[in-house]
């Protein structure tokens, strides 16, 4: 007997089930996976949480899976606009550049593909779990989302468990950090270590031409950008750590190495460049 787990992600079907205003392919997915119990499902889709077109993918989805466990990832707000940035100028060019990123301060937009400086407000995105209070002044002053007229984030209440990880978690990929995943997840036997990333930068963007439009946000003429995804990055981390790791359905690994890790979202990187 295999002691691996084998993982399906079917990520078009599934996503584009997700978006369905029916539950009838949801309902459907379950039906399927009641006879697979040898596998563990899994899809990896951030526009569950990100796109606002979909407000109600998050508890569509759980309604149905009632067991699902999420795993949220994040990383410091000026590194994430920085790759996006870069990813989404290489993948929709010649669609997507812009002569000056600080176009991109503030809300997204159509024009802005969902780059903007507003989409690493990431505490605005994890509040749709409704997974604390919303009562307080503090807290509400933190969430700019409530004064955007959107559904509030206590309507998206879910009853998923969470584990939150720091992108770096990842990355040390300590044996602490997989013993951790492992009992979370409630798997039966210990998870190997992560494979180290074998593609370079060029690998993943072989086209010359359409590299010529990355940004290297540390240069000086990106510092405006660079402020507001620091604020982004202090608000975040305060609410992060005063509210939502309090909530009892959200688990991080090694409480005070993360707790290290979303300091340094105060700081900017560039700074020790």
């Amino acid at each position: 007997k295999s002691n691996h787990y084998r993982i399906i992600a079917n990520l078009a079907s599934e996503l584009h089930d997700m978006k369905e205003t029916s539950k009838h392919a949801l309902q459907r997915q379950k039906a399927e996976r009641t006879v697979m119990t040898s596998f563990k499902r899994a899809i990896k889709c951030p526009n569950i949480i990100f796109d606002d077109e979909c407000p109600d993918c998050i508890k569509r989805t759980t309604d149905i899976f009632h067991k699902t466990s999420l795993i949220v990832a994040l990383r410091h707000p000026i590194d994430f606009f920085r790759s996006y940035y870069n990813f989404r100028h290489y993948h929709k060019y010649p669609n997507f550049q812009f002569d000056d990123p600080n176009e991109l301060i503030g809300p997204c937009s159509d024009e802005t593909m969902s780059v903007c400086t507003d989409h690493a407000r990431f505490h605005e995105y994890l509040a749709k779990f409704g997974k604390t209070n919303m009562t307080s002044t503090e807290e509400l002053n933190l969430l700019k989302i409530l004064t955007k007229g959107k559904k509030h984030p206590k309507d998206y209440e879910i009853p998923s468990k969470i584990l939150l990880v720091e992108q770096g978690q990842m990355i040390d990929d300590t044996e602490l950090f997989r013993q951790d995943l492992k009992s979370f997840l409630n798997l039966q036997y210990d998870l190997p270590p992560m494979e180290p990333p074998t593609r370079t930068s060029l690998d993943k963007f072989p086209d010359a031409e359409k590299r010529e439009g990355f940004i290297d946000i540390c240069e000086e003429k990106h510092k405006d950008v660079r402020a507001e995804l620091l604020q982004n990055g202090k608000d975040a981390a305060q609410w992060i750590r005063e509210f939502f790791m309090a909530s009892e359905d959200v688990f991080v690994s090694s409480r005070d190495d993360f707790l290290e890790r979303l300091k340094s979202w105060e700081v900017d990187p560039c700074d020790h460049v």
